[in-house]
């Protein structure tokens, strides 16, 4: 006689003799749900929510963006916000490294890792618009003459402030997601 018994996501039978563990696949809705609580997907994803709309109102401080056709405009847009969320996983990930709490330092952590996911994140930038109005990153580009540049560095403050203003409502974002 067979008896079936249900544990976790596997299906058990036991016999005397022989016990035999059938996997059930997870619903794909499940499969989803797990992975949003994966805090680096949740925080690329409001990542780049956040991202894309600052990308387009940011645009027209680019020569060639405000006369560029609207299509190729939304896909360099796109382009860049998948790149500041990737961004901020690197920046994720470092803080995970540092701060002796693994991935777990998004929901348990005080303004620290904050600041410094924030100083990374700036970091990062800073290289990136450094090389890329140097011409040395991918296609390049260059400000116009509305940008605000900071002296010295001779890098957009836009660009800057989205790394100062963007990051901590992301992590507070995802925060909620996690919690939920």
């Amino acid at each position: 006689m067979w008896l079936g018994a249900r544990i976790g996501d596997d299906k058990v039978r036991t016999s005397k003799a022989l016990a035999i563990v059938k996997p059930t696949k997870p619903s794909f809705s499940k499969q989803l749900r797990n992975a949003l609580r994966w805090p680096e997907l949740a925080l690329a994803g409001f990542a780049f929510l956040l991202n894309f709309p600052w990308e387009i109102i940011q645009s027209p401080l680019f020569v060639g963006m405000a006369s560029m056709p609207h299509g190729d405009a939304l896909q360099y847009c796109t382009r860049a916000a998948f790149g500041d969320a990737g961004i901020m996983v690197i920046a994720f990930w470092t803080v995970a490294a540092v701060s002796g709490r693994g991935r777990g330092w998004l929901q348990q952590s005080g303004p620290m890792p904050i600041a410094i996911f924030v100083i990374v994140g700036v970091l990062i930038t800073t290289v990136i618009e450094v090389l890329a109005t140097s011409g040395r990153w991918l296609e390049g580009w260059t400000y116009s003459a509305d940008m605000p540049v900071l002296w010295g560095v001779n890098v957009g403050l836009v660009p800057i402030l989205q790394w100062i203003i963007l990051p901590p409502v992301a992590v507070l974002l995802t925060r909620r997601q996690l919690r939920s």
